[in-house]
């Protein structure tokens, strides 16, 4: 028994001391390649810059430039420092036409590169995505090659693939994969992919317009976002949004109070009564979101049902109608009058939110 525990502890010791070493032999294999890139970067980004000046004025690259470049393009010292530099581009917005008809003379060689790469390795798949989005061709292949990328069960290869679409701003592709997530039990972060359809580099209107015309089609988180991103980005899309609110469907609650929400920035006589429907629904989080909006439907009628919804039991239902009473013009009156309620909890919402505003 002593020696087998003896052995197993050496064992477990040799491994340690294993991990040490592939752990310290990749560090510095990293640290080495690092560096190659970094003495590169500097004479390879002027280059670039070079040939992307040429393609904003001229549009045309030489075949003795194109063959030069696509030597280099094959160590991965280049192509990394070239994705670092494209990264730089992009967050300065510099070269932003260039860049795609720059990468198209070396569109063979991207695709060959890119056909390497598949799903069963993890790790580079994502890298491959991911450096599409920096490339941003817009080429069947590549658009399919992402498509692919959407109906793995990766959360990462989702969110890349999708990013990489809107980057390149192919809105008909973008659609096509917001639909496939639709249908995934992967679901990305809701935030992130408001994000991403903001940052959109294609035409937005029409990437809006198929994406309202297309809900249907989604799952209700996704109906949800497309609403919450036509509610943050001002898109009109009044009439199509009224229609829901008006179906007489019992449609999902983050469904509805994206709506409802939506009708706070957008004015619409017609969601106004569906609007004060909600401020009376038996569940909080309508009545809270229905007061917050109706500061966007301003009359003595509006200002009357919020003096009765301060009241409620719900935190946030009174703190959100004392807010949209102040913030209604000539209201004072009704501040006033909240002031004076036997109300405790009433009162106090609205000095809370006086306070907050001086």
């Amino acid at each position: 028994m002593v020696i087998f525990i003896f052995y197993t502890l050496l064992f477990f010791i040799y491994c340690i001391f294993m991990l040490i070493v592939v752990t310290t032999f990749q560090d510095r294999k990293m640290t080495k390649f690092n560096k190659k890139v970094d003495e590169i970067s500097p004479s390879f980004w002027a280059e670039l810059e070079t040939h992307l000046k040429t393609i904003s004025s001229s549009g045309i690259l030489l075949s003795d430039e194109i063959e030069a470049l696509e030597k280099k393009l094959t160590d991965e010292v280049f192509i990394t420092s070239m994705d670092r530099y494209y990264n730089t581009l992009e967050k300065e917005h510099v070269f932003y036409e260039a860049v795609p008809v720059f990468m198209s003379y070396f569109k063979s060689f991207l695709l060959k590169n890119m056909r390497k790469h598949t799903a069963k390795d993890h790790v580079k798949h994502i890298h491959k995505i991911y450096q599409l989005g920096l490339y941003r061709l817009d080429d069947e292949e590549v658009i399919d090659y992402l498509l692919d990328a959407m109906e793995t069960n990766s959360l990462y290869c989702k969110y890349n693939a999708i990013r990489a679409l809107s980057q390149i701003g192919n809105e008909k592709a973008f659609i096509r994969a917001f639909e496939i997530l639709s249908h995934s039990s992967v679901m990305i972060n809701q935030k992130v992919l408001l994000d991403v359809i903001g940052n959109f580099n294609g035409d937005k209107d029409a990437l809006y317009d198929g994406l309202v015309e297309g809900m249907n089609r989604f799952n209700d988180y996704q109906k949800s976002l497309v609403i919450e991103s036509c509610t943050f980005n001002k898109k009109n899309y009044k009439e199509e949004f009224e229609k829901i609110i008006l179906d007489g469907i019992n449609h999902d609650k983050e469904v509805v109070i994206s709506l409802i929400r939506y009708f706070s920035r957008v004015y619409s006589d017609k969601a106004y009564d569906e609007i004060v429907r909600y401020l009376k629904h038996e569940e909080w989080e309508y009545r809270a979101v229905a007061a917050m909006s109706l500061s966007n439907y301003k009359s003595s009628e509006t200002l009357e049902l919020l003096c009765e919804s301060v009241c409620d039991r719900n935190w946030y239902v009174r703190s959100n109608s004392s807010s949209s009473i102040v913030r209604m013009d000539d209201s004072m009156v009704y501040v006033n009058k909240v002031l004076e309620f036997d109300d405790r909890y009433a009162v106090d919402s609205m000095k809370y939110i006086l306070s907050a505003r001086s």
